[in-house]
């Protein structure tokens, strides 16, 4: 019996035993050696960090969110994408000993001379407008939490796109669509989340967020916005022209005036859109970014924003470019102290 089990298995066994796996995701870990070996050094992972970390009963809450996401996959491919994003919020917590702490008002805390890190540069973001503090103080906090996400240099292998604090976290479905840009180096990848509700009207829509990035690690983030019930092409090609035909609104890389600072602020180019979610609502955010074209200079954002979404009509989506189209909640500004 052994000897079949030995043979069932891949080389490299799971963190669990396998002869008790039951679940489809716990099977599909064990069929798998990639899988399989990307378990292992999760389970290393997380135990560093819990080492590494004092925030210890926010880390098992993570874990157990993660491993419910993990455990809602349906195939291998998402179980590979959640294990290599849970793998680098990990390691990057075993460097949080370096970044500040959070305040009663989700504010960072900068270490005194003496405590851990004191030689490493520090960061935290600090709220420079809010219209919701519910909403803009507890994501400040998770964003300050996991401020090595944002800051440069960054450990490898680079997954891309970035992910978002785990607390904030959603899961993206992979579309199966990859091609070349007309510049060969340019490598574009599309991913599809659904059931997001961007302008906090109740009703759910469709988001693709289209990744775009230069052999290397130089990249920009789009998003897309359809109506819910929108049946997308299945090639690429396709879907460029269905963009402009059925688009409700585009959040482009580009320019940003912060128009809620009323000129307090100097504009800002903002890139790296993703979707995060607080308290069962989804929201976009962004970074501000030094852009040579398509390349991103690597260098630690200014600011980040946390946004509504304004939606047009298909086909006309509203005009004016991210000022028009974002509808802020939150700006928060980075501070980094030597």
């Amino acid at each position: 019996m052994t000897g079949m089990l030995a043979l069932a298995l891949p080389a490299q066994a799971a963190s669990f035993d396998c002869a008790k796996a039951a679940t489809k995701v716990e099977k599909l870990i064990c069929g798998d050696q990639e899988l399989s070996k990307l378990d292992d050094e999760l389970a290393i992972s997380y135990k560093a960090a819990q080492q590494n970390s004092a925030q210890g009963s926010a880390l098992r809450q993570e874990q157990k969110q993660w491993m419910n996401e993990r455990n809602g996959c349906g195939d291998s491919a998402c179980v590979k994408q959640a294990y290599e994003r849970r793998l680098l919020s990990l390691k990057l917590v075993v460097s949080e000993s370096a970044s500040p702490s959070v305040d009663a008002n989700n504010n960072a805390k900068v270490r005194k001379e003496g405590e851990a890190g004191k030689n490493k540069p520090q960061a935290y973001y600090v709220l420079m407008m809010s219209e919701d503090d519910s909403v803009c103080k507890p994501i400040l906090a998770e964003y300050n939490r996991n401020i090595s996400l944002d800051l440069w240099p960054q450990p490898a292998p680079h997954p891309y796109p970035w992910p978002a604090p785990p607390a904030l976290m959603l899961t993206w479905k992979i579309k199966p669509w990859t091609s070349l840009a007309v510049d060969e180096r340019v490598l574009e990848k599309t991913y599809t989340l659904t059931d997001a509700d961007l302008d906090g009207d109740g009703k759910s829509e469709t988001v693709v967020r289209w990744a775009s990035w230069v052999r290397g690690d130089d990249r920009f983030t789009s998003l897309e916005i359809f109506f819910h019930d929108v049946v997308l092409p299945d090639q690429m090609k396709a879907y460029q022209q269905f963009i402009h035909q059925n688009a409700k609104a585009e959040v482009i890389p580009g320019g940003y005036d912060f128009p809620k600072l009323k000129g307090q602020a100097s504009p800002a180019e903002l890139n790296d859109f993703d979707v995060i979610q607080f308290n069962g609502k989804q929201y976009v955010t962004g970074k501000t970014v030094d852009m040579d074209g398509i390349e991103e200079v690597h260098n630690d954002p200014q600011w980040r924003i946390v946004s509504r979404v304004r939606y047009g009509e298909p086909a006309r989506p509203p005009q004016g470019g991210l000022d028009r189209v974002l509808d802020s909640i939150c700006y928060f500004k980075l501070k980094i102290v030597k």
